[in-house]
């Protein structure tokens, strides 16, 4: 009988401080705890929700930005690639034009230049029969009127005499004489004029070959160009691929709360 005594008095301890603990929840509540909590929930969750808005709104903004960043890194490189395009051809166009006129210029200085040769090599040749002609015509004078004088003299008697007819022939000798100074001096003019066509001529190699050195330099400049030009539309490229691809990391760094992998 002890033993079922001391049961039943536990039970009756534990079933006390249960009820007592019920009483204390219950007057709890009726002191207002449990609203004061219920306010707290609410205000930490709109703490919570008012965070995300403003990042919600952030990443927009970004994504915004890098869109029209790429489009616009993608316009700019159209824009100054058609630039440098025509950059290119007006100033190979330029150059192109300025090829061909000297071409035309020396195959003109060319023509003058043979032509002038042609002159040259004529008036040598020229001058050369000249002096052959002086040459033969000075020598007949002079027989002519050596044989003048020595038939003026011829003398028979005074019944025949040949002294007019020598004197004629003297003279006539002289003429022969003066004809060729006269061709001798036209050889020496021919002479000065081949030497002047020889300068002349120089004169046109000489401006052959400045027009040759500056179309080869013109053509070495085209080349430099070309180059110059190929550099620029690289480095427009590499410009415009680097601006593209911040503005994708831009735009994939803020599309990652949207994309869930």
């Amino acid at each position: 009988m002890g033993e079922h005594e001391e049961e039943h008095v536990i039970a009756s301890d534990i079933l006390e401080k249960k009820s007592g603990v019920r009483i204390e929840k219950k007057e709890e509540k009726k002191e207002g705890k449990e609203p004061e909590k219920r306010a707290e929930g609410i205000e930490g969750k709109k703490g919570v929700e008012g965070a995300p808005v403003v990042k919600l709104t952030i990443n927009i903004v970004l994504l915004s930005f890098a869109v029209f960043g790429m489009l616009a890194a993608i316009a700019l490189y159209f824009i100054v690639d058609n630039v440098l395009d025509q950059g290119k051809l007006m100033v190979m166009s330029r150059l192109e034009t300025i090829t061909k006129s000297i071409g035309d210029t020396r195959a003109g200085v060319e023509k003058m230049a043979d032509a002038i040769s042609g002159i040259g090599n004529a008036s040598e040749k020229f001058g050369n029969s000249i002096g052959k002609s002086e040459v033969g015509v000075r020598t007949s004078g002079e027989e002519v009127k050596s044989f003048g004088n020595k038939i003026k003299t011829v003398n028979f008697g005074g019944v025949i005499s040949f002294k007019e007819e020598g004197e004629e022939l003297e003279k006539a000798g002289e003429e022969f004489i003066k004809s060729a100074d006269e061709l001798k001096e036209a050889r020496e003019g021919m002479e000065e004029t081949a030497e002047s066509i020889k300068s002349v001529k120089q004169n046109f190699e000489k401006v052959k070959k400045d027009l040759e050195d500056m179309e080869a330099s013109i053509q070495n400049m085209s080349a430099e160009i070309e180059g110059i030009f190929s550099a620029l539309k690289t480095a427009n490229c590499l410009a415009s691929g680097i601006f593209f691809l911040m503005f994708a990391v831009l735009l994939l760094s803020a599309s990652k709360d949207f994309i869930h992998f």
